[in-house]
């Protein structure tokens, strides 16, 4: 075998197309050793799915791999709808929050050929192209998976703690979970075909609906143009290309000519095929230690662009419980993968609904259909106070919701409020610093730089360091020094890039978890942070990773809100600092709930003798602490010794 594969691992991941081997990237941030295998020896040649939506977005760059994405594809910030007669209307994604005010079209084989690339350099994960899973046996707490190497026919077992099967809608692994299988056969199919863009659009998205049916178009890299079109009839091909391609190519160019007015060639396409939209939804997404994700659990009408996004949602929240569970009790690891199973099937159904009436709207035929959609767009898409909730909603971006209740105790759930919450802050979180904190905010930054001591060229990690303003300071303080900056949120990194951009080599910025930074050991020698260990998922997560990085004899410094540690003092503490943050929340989101979430965070947080514990227990030394604002704020300073 020329391949070396262990016999036993953590997670066994079958099937590397998006969703596994998005899977796969995620395991490996956490530090989990993985088998990945695959049937095919190369990534797929066809694009098949092209379009990122920004909250996927979001979860590449906090592993550090939207940057190559994005620099291979398009960004589409606009779509503009059309009827036979006129131009109805359009969405503007730039009003998005940035970073990613856009959606990404970019062919599904050039994001899995990345991937690929990706999974043969992550440490521990062995990548297996060129092998097929057979079957696996689930006992004893853990999970056999019988391979087999393609072309020589050798075999092995493969031991893990978990298995994830993610080999789409035909494998055959998944099956064997048994359960009841909903299905829907939509009756319509679609042409698609890929050509050199023609057009003079540039990078804008076009939909046509007529009486004849609905014409697609959206920009691909490389300047070429996907055109997707109704078919007249209800043939059905299974997803694969019908028999008389001939004949789908010429029907293209028939309705790119009459609706779109722009002349093509059916020898200019590059590839064409046929699909009829299915609905898909496994009874059973779970049994025991084994997990289905993306297209082995559902399957849904591609129109749109839900589909492939789900999945990917589907890898980034299984990987987040396949961690949990690998460090649970025994007594708690059902429950990961439970709330997996429900809370992904209702991700399914949603984003399914919203497919099928997209689909239904482009299906109608017939004038008199057509007029009626035609007054509907146009009553939507010129209406300000609708056009955003509709860009939102076809970019599947929810509006975010920042309830507290039960999310700041569990680690993943306070996590995935922290991005969400912040994320909504991003674009005025300089300026709510500053009327927060009565103009003081600046002061107390300086104070905290003060304590640190004075070395040459420290190594220097501003953790959770939102747009950049301890960060800055740290490259002034120390000049000669090398300075990250590593918040969890995109949307903040990017505005602290823009703010610092030319400053040089010394500071640099990046996506990341100020728990989880995949940093080495010893690697830095001074860490800070502003009011970022009461926003750490799990505190003591974060302090050992913390006391991981320090050199030692480094130094750390943190600011932050306190909790009193009297009950006096807290019934005016929280009162007055919920009042405080809601009125900003109110005046400057309409949502009291996005500032007065500190109050809240303070209630799961330690008071400071708890804290100084904590600290302690950690490994640290406390060597200084400032009360700020009449208590309200404290600067510590640690060492490791």
């Amino acid at each position: 075998m020329s391949l070396s594969i262990p016999t036993t691992t953590q997670v066994v991941v079958v099937g590397a197309g998006p969703v596994g081997a998005f899977l796969a990237c995620r395991l490996a941030a956490f530090g989990l050793d993985i088998v990945v295998c695959d049937q095919r020896r190369h990534p797929p040649a066809r694009s098949m799915a092209i379009g990122i939506m920004p909250s996927t977005l979001q979860k590449f760059a906090e592993l550090g791999l939207a940057d190559d994405l994005v620099a291979a594809g398009v960004r589409i910030r606009k779509a503009v709808v059309a009827d036979s007669r006129q131009e109805l209307g359009g969405l503007d994604f730039s009003i998005l929050p940035p970073p990613f005010d856009f959606i990404l079209s970019l062919p599904q084989s050039v994001l899995v050929a990345k991937l690929w690339g990706r999974l043969e350099n992550l440490p521990g994960t062995v990548f297996a192209p060129g092998f097929e899973a057979l079957a696996f046996d689930s006992r004893q707490g853990r999970v056999e998976v019988e391979l087999r190497e393609i072309g020589s026919g050798k075999g092995l077992r493969v031991a893990g703690q978990c298995l994830a099967i993610c080999d789409g809608a035909h494998g055959e692994l998944g099956r064997s979970l048994g359960g009841r299988v909903s299905k829907r056969d939509y009756g319509c199919s679609f042409v698609m075909g890929d050509a050199p863009d023609n057009t003079e659009w540039g990078s804008d998205a076009h939909l046509f609906f007529t009486p004849d049916g609905s014409l697609e178009s959206f920009p691909l890299p490389g300047r070429l143009r996907r055109w997707v079109a109704l078919a007249p009839d209800a043939r059905k091909s299974g997803g694969k290309a019908d028999a008389d391609d001939a004949a789908d190519r010429a029907l293209l160019v028939r309705r790119i000519e009459e609706m779109a007015r722009v002349g093509v060639s059916d020898r200019d396409f590059l590839e064409s095929s046929r699909f009829t939209p299915r609905r898909r939804l496994r009874g059973r997404f779970v049994r025991g230690r084994v997990a289905l994700a993306g297209d082995a659990a559902h399957l849904m009408s591609p129109i749109g662009g839900q589909g492939m996004n789900v999945g990917l949602a589907d890898a980034w929240r299984l990987g987040a419980e396949l961690r949990a569970l690998s460090m649970a009790s025994p007594a708690a690891r059902e429950v990961c993968l439970r709330t997996y199973e429900r809370d992904r099937k209702r991700a399914f159904r949603r984003a399914s609904r919203k497919a099928a009436a997209g689909m239904w709207l482009g299906t109608r035929t017939g004038r008199l259909a057509s007029a009626l959609r035609s007054r509907l767009l146009a009553w939507v898409l010129l209406r300000d106070p609708l056009k955003k909730p509709l860009t939102r909603l076809f970019a599947m971006l929810r509006e975010p919701s920042l309830r507290t209740r039960g999310r700041l105790v569990d680690p993943e759930r306070k996590r995935r409020l922290n991005l969400r919450l912040f994320t909504v802050v991003a674009p005025r979180y300089d300026l709510i610093t500053r009327l927060l904190s009565l103009g003081r905010d600046r002061v107390w930054k300086d104070r905290l730089i003060g304590m640190l001591p004075d070395l040459e060229a420290p190594v220097c990690l501003d953790l959770a360091c939102g747009t950049g303003d301890l960060t800055v300071r740290l490259g002034q303080r120390y000049p000669q020094g090398k300075v990250a900056g590593i918040d969890l949120t995109p949307a903040m990194i990017e505005r602290a890039r823009q703010r610092f951009a030319g400053s040089g080599n010394q500071l640099s910025f990046e996506v990341g978890d100020l728990a989880r930074t995949g940093r080495p050991d010893g690697s830095a020698d001074i860490v800070v942070g502003g009011y970022a260990l009461r926003n750490a998922g799990d505190l003591d997560e974060a302090l050992a990773e913390i006391f991981r990085l320090l050199k030692p004899g480094g130094h750390a410094a943190f600011l932050d809100f306190s909790k009193p540690p009297g009950l006096v003092g807290r019934l005016v503490h929280y009162p007055l600092l919920k009042a405080w943050g809601g009125f900003w929340g109110l005046l400057l989101h309409g949502r009291p709930s996005v500032y007065g979430y500190i109050a809240d965070s303070l209630a799961a947080y330690p008071d400071r003798k708890q804290l100084a514990g904590r600290l302690r227990a950690a490994g640290f030394r406390l060597e200084k602490s400032q009360s700020l604002f009449g208590g309200m704020l404290s600067l510590i300073l640690l060492s490791k010794s």
